[in-house]
């Protein structure tokens, strides 16, 4: 699976997080990594077929990459973290 993120095509890695959440890789076309497109926060309750959205500074079109990729569905909530953390929660579309 493909996605373009920072105007670069990527590879989508697929893994687990110990406790069994999913976690999204990109590598760039030389097999570099690119970056990680989620976070695991285990105090924030997520179903399974959600994931946590890696957003901050230079990563802020990481939605918008997933999203565009087909990756996750365009239905997003937003969950709060103290008074200045903000994540994106996506619900992850079937393959």
């Amino acid at each position: 699976m493909k996605c373009t993120y920072l105007d670069t095509e990527c590879d989508v890695v697929f893994r687990r997080y110990e406790n069994k959440r999913t976690a999204i890789l990109l590598f760039d076309p030389f097999g570099l990594p690119m970056a990680k497109a989620t976070v695991n926060i285990p105090q924030v309750d997520i179903a399974d077929d959600e994931i946590i959205i890696n957003e901050y500074d230079e990563q802020e079109s990481m939605l918008k990459a997933l999203i565009e990729a087909e990756i996750i569905k365009d239905e997003i909530r937003v969950i709060n973290l103290a008074s200045s953390f903000k994540f994106n929660v996506g619900k992850l579309n079937k393959p």
